[in-house]
């Protein structure tokens, strides 16, 4: 099974649009049985919403660079990630040598 990294523009955006926005990307990809890291749900299931006080880049970042690392097959590009200093880093950290092989593909809105 594909496991599968979004990487797209969230903090500095409306909240509930890129949330909206995640959730249908990440449900299309899982009716093709592909398992996804949506990183808004796995910040809300640590209780480090963006969109919350206490939020913490660090710990998101952990969080998701780990799994990008040790898990991801392929890396999922939400549109407007070009804009999103997270999600740049999140793709360049992807196309590291000897990590990957295959190119981020863009998602379809």
């Amino acid at each position: 099974m594909s496991h599968i990294y979004l990487a797209g523009p969230i903090r500095g955006h409306d909240y509930e649009t890129v949330k909206a926005t995640f959730a249908q990307v990440a449900r299309q990809l899982r009716q093709l049985r592909r398992a996804v890291l949506n990183p808004i749900e796995q910040d809300e299931m640590w209780d480090n919403d963006p969109g919350k006080e206490n939020f913490s880049i660090r710990k998101a970042l952990a969080i998701d660079t780990k799994w990008i690392c040790e898990e991801c097959d392929l890396l999922v590009c939400v549109p407007g990630w070009e804009s999103s200093r997270g999600a740049r880093m999140e793709h360049a950290l992807y196309r590291v040598p000897l990590i990957r092989t295959r190119a981020p593909i863009d998602a379809i809105r």
